[in-house]
């Protein structure tokens, strides 16, 4: 088996049939696509149960309402191909995704191998290609694992799971797993498997539209707001050492990265507190601006000029985030 597709799936029966009919387009691909039931209420099961019927390539695992992370790994110690890629069940492959992925992996035979992807709305309409694809080191030979550690690094390079296809044996033989009960979870993996890596690609092809919708994990409630930005800025710290242990040189890059996605996490949680609930959360909203004065005031020496001005033209109200 060449390459598994691993799906959980939870309260997204609106979106679930899209989803699998984008990957299940050929008959003639080698592959399996395990949907991982995370508990879902709704009916994802009868729709896996009724593919599975037709194609003999679609598997269900079922397990109780645990979280992404958790039916993530659990897809990983089931399913059996050389290659692992996840993709979230709201979203598709774009019309030649999953041809782009299956020629790198057979041409190239990369560890790793970066794509691009497209942002669409709610009812699937395009927004915007990758907003930091122009970053990208496009070559047609492989990067060095450096090279990309300084990307992820710098948030140049987001970390999102679905952007990229690995070895399943980087995943098995580094104990590289999603953290468990965590928003942001791909901050704790993607960086891992580039350090045990020995040949990384980078490929120009949009392989999936991922879709922005409301009610998804990361726009819940406020105090679900407040929980995945404190997971987010462990997390980041942890990647931000882990990366500057390994290269020395990296270090100013890390602490710079670290600190200008922690300021953005900051400014944005603000701005989603203050809508409705400033009231209720205004403790936590004293605390994060006093946790954002004294990590700039240790950090500063970090910052580009560039981010230092808009820094203070943010926090002056001169500037909106956007």
């Amino acid at each position: 088996m060449l390459l598994s597709i691993v799906i959980p799936a939870y309260k997204t029966e609106d979106y679930l049939e899209e989803c699998l009919d984008s990957i299940l387009i050929s008959d003639r691909y080698d592959l399996e696509v395990l949907v991982v039931d995370d508990g879902s209420p709704d009916s994802c099961t009868a729709i896996v149960n009724r593919y599975m019927e037709s194609d003999s390539r679609v598997r269900l695992y079922h397990q109780s309402n645990s979280g992404p992370s958790v039916a993530r790994n659990n897809g990983l110690h089931t399913v059996e191909g050389e290659y692992v890629y996840f993709m979230d069940s709201d979203d598709k492959l774009t019309s030649g995704g999953l041809e782009a992925i299956l020629n790198e992996i057979v041409g190239s035979s990369p560890d790793i191998v970066f794509f691009e992807y497209e942002l669409i709305d709610d009812s699937g309409r395009f927004i915007c290609h990758d907003p930091l694809a122009s970053l990208f080191p496009m070559t047609d030979h492989p990067i060095d694992a450096k090279t990309v550690l300084g990307l992820l690094a710098e948030n140049k390079l987001r970390d999102y799971p679905w952007r990229y296809v690995a070895r399943r044996s980087l995943y098995m033989n580094n104990s590289v797993e999603f953290p468990e009960d965590c928003y942001f979870e791909d901050l704790a993996t993607t960086y891992r498997l580039v350090m045990h890596a020995n040949t990384i690609r980078f490929s120009s092809k949009s392989i999936l539209q991922y879709r922005q919708r409301v009610g998804s994990t990361i726009h819940g409630s406020a105090a679900t707001r407040f929980k995945s930005f404190e997971d987010a800025n462990r997390l980041v710290t942890k990647r931000a050492t882990d990366i500057a242990s390994l290269y020395p040189e990296l270090e100013k890059v890390s602490k710079r990265g670290e600190l200008c996605f922690f300021l953005w996490a900051s400014f944005d949680l603000h701005r989603e507190l203050q809508k409705d609930s400033y009231k209720e959360y205004g403790p936590l909203l004293s605390f994060v601006d006093s946790l954002m004065q004294e990590r700039v005031k240790k950090g500063w020496k970090y910052m580009k000029f560039r981010d230092l001005v808009k820094f203070l033209l943010i926090k002056t109200g001169i500037l909106d985030l956007v």
